[in-house]
């Protein structure tokens, strides 16, 4: 089975071409190095480029292809929000779009599509984002299921190890405690996450069970 992964340098993308690299062609693509042990396929360019894209898409040949690639700097998202709903919004439909409609499109969206004002959210509850970035991931959403016949929409919030390039929410809280560095967090901010190497598991049994539609993929503790 060829794997096409977008955004495979980052923390969820490594790790899913780490496990699925071990059975099947993986084929990445990402702005960064690769940094993994096991050597893959890689693309380096900008995904709004439709050559760059296209040259991406006819080397892997996917079969399955897993969107990580995403803009997910909240600030960032909330000063420039045309740009936030471009990359998770507009560019995950015209990746969709150029598939073959036999490809199966794995969505790797957020749990910031909800208000957040009741826990333990389902997948049959109406989204209703407060934020920019969590009103671009479900602009992505809407063009997942509009443009891919196959698709499989994660909605989760996962955490991790990095390789160093760039550190984790994890890795910086870490640091901090560490470190002894004061840092300012929230006492009315919930939500329910699992460790990366358990997320990319469940992926694997989503695909291996040809599951289909909209899954929220979450740790079992509401922290």
């Amino acid at each position: 089975m060829n794997v096409a992964i977008t955004g495979v340098c980052g923390l969820l993308g490594a790790h899913l071409a780490a496990s699925f690299s071990a059975r099947h062609r993986v084929v990445g693509f990402d702005r960064h190095p690769w940094w993994g042990t096991r050597m893959i396929d890689l693309h380096h360019g900008d995904l709004a480029d439709a050559e760059v894209r296209e040259r991406f898409l006819v080397d892997a040949a996917p079969d399955v292809l897993i969107h990580c690639a995403a803009m997910v700097n909240v600030d960032a998202c909330e000063d420039q929000p045309q740009e936030a709903l471009f990359v998770n919004g507009t560019l995950t439909g015209l990746l969709a779009r150029e598939l073959p409609r036999s490809c199966t499109f794995v969505y790797i969206t957020t749990d910031g599509i909800f208000r957040g004002d009741e826990p333990m959210r389902t997948e049959a509850d109406v989204p209703c984002p407060r934020t920019v970035y969590g009103r671009s991931k479900l602009h992505g959403e809407w063009e997942a299921m509009l443009c891919a016949p196959e698709h499989l929409i994660v909605r989760t919030n996962f955490y991790g190890w990095s390789s160093g390039v760039k550190a984790s929410s994890a890795e910086w809280l870490h640091d901090s405690l560490r470190d002894r560095r004061p840092f300012t967090l929230f006492d009315d901010f919930w939500f329910t996450p699992i460790y990366v190497t358990d997320l990319v598991q469940r992926i694997h049994a989503l695909l291996d069970r040809a599951a289909r539609g909209i899954f929220n993929v979450a740790g079992g503790q509401r922290v």
